[in-house]
């Protein structure tokens, strides 16, 4: 399995809560890189889904692999963003989600989010495979099992 490296920075936008993260290739593989845009907008986005079951350390993405779409990165930052896949947590405790550094994005029990993947020096190719999200502890010193793997079906 390919690892894809990610850096998450938390911002403000409108009022909305989101997290961009920017996403390297994997080890061995050309230098394009993708971002992801998390906002809380639409409970009835059409896209690929994956639940966020059970709590703590023993919280797993299911299914644990999508295919997604990838977008321009002004079709994810706009007023009105592409949606590549959606993610909820059907736990009863806030999940942590984990981009491979010590930076969460905590999503609450019962809450989902939308996420648009996007290219920031060109696009990912079609087929590219790598973990876009973990889940961890609060401070992200603690990773826990479940991962999160997409594979890109444009570009």
């Amino acid at each position: 399995m390919r690892r894809i490296m990610t850096r998450l920075s938390l911002l403000s936008l409108a009022g909305l809560s989101i997290a961009a993260l920017a996403v390297a290739a994997p080890a061995g593989a050309a230098a394009p890189s993708a971002g992801v845009r998390l906002v809380s907008l639409s409970p009835a986005a059409k896209a690929p889904n994956s639940n966020i079951e059970g709590n703590g350390s023993k919280a797993k993405f299911d299914p644990d692999s999508l295919k997604v779409k990838q977008y321009s990165e002004a079709n994810c930052t706009g007023s009105s963003p592409s949606i590549s896949l959606t993610l909820k947590n059907k736990g009863t405790k806030t999940a942590y989600l984990y981009n491979g550094t010590s930076t969460t994005y905590p999503l609450a029990a019962g809450k989902g989010v939308d996420v648009c993947v996007y290219g920031t020096s060109g696009p990912l190719k079609k087929g590219t495979h790598g973990e876009l999200l973990g889940l961890s502890n609060a401070s992200g010193s603690k990773v826990y099992k479940g991962k999160l793997d997409v594979t890109i079906t444009n570009s």
